[in-house]
């Protein structure tokens, strides 16, 4: 078991689950819902209402880094 340590896996896995739980977060705060997510992604759900475009644009705000 040369190459094993416990914490820094759970640290891993903590620190992937803060980043989703941020992207839920700021998705949320943009009006949109997510559908599912696993290790490393979220994917979006455009509402009924919401232009295509008004869709991506929040996306892009979304994905970055300061969400402005």
């Amino acid at each position: 078991m040369r190459y094993f340590h416990p914490l820094l896996g759970v640290l891993i896995t903590g620190a992937a689950r803060l980043v989703l739980a941020i992207a839920e977060k700021k998705a949320v705060d943009l009006g949109l819902d997510w559908a599912f997510c696993d290790t490393d992604s979220l994917a979006m759900v455009k509402p009924k209402e919401m232009t295509r475009h008004a869709f991506h644009k929040k996306t892009d705000r979304a994905a970055s880094r300061c969400g402005h």
